[in-house]
């Protein structure tokens, strides 16, 4: 059963497949090429689809990264706003407690 490994538009592929002509007439007719060929289709597709996977993990680890950084960042400001609010109150009530403490009230008139 030698035969050409190319162009044979005669074969089918059959009628659950629904496959044009375009496509059976360079598919082989052997079965073990069949599967073959099939084998490297379907490497070729992981291989792509993988590629496409490993891209996305990369914009999706930057993506996380941005935001970690963003987080950080507020982290930081809320800490530095909590020490500047802690110092003016503390501020606050030394000039609060020192007036009226010299009699003369909390508003420095003595009322």
């Amino acid at each position: 059963m030698s035969e050409s490994k190319g162009t044979e538009s005669k074969w089918t592929a059959g009628p659950d497949f629904h496959l044009p002509d375009r496509v059976t007439s360079w598919l082989r007719r052997d079965p073990y090429d069949q599967l073959d060929l099939a084998r490297k289709i379907t490497s070729m597709a992981i291989a792509s689809r993988v590629t496409n996977l490993e891209s996305e993990i990369g914009r999706l680890r930057q993506k996380l990264n941005d935001k970690d950084r963003f987080i950080l960042d507020l982290e930081d400001k809320v800490i530095s706003s909590k020490r500047g609010s802690k110092s003016w109150l503390q501020s606050a009530l030394i000039l609060f407690f020192s007036g009226s403490m010299d009699g003369r009230g909390s508003n420095g008139h003595g009322i």
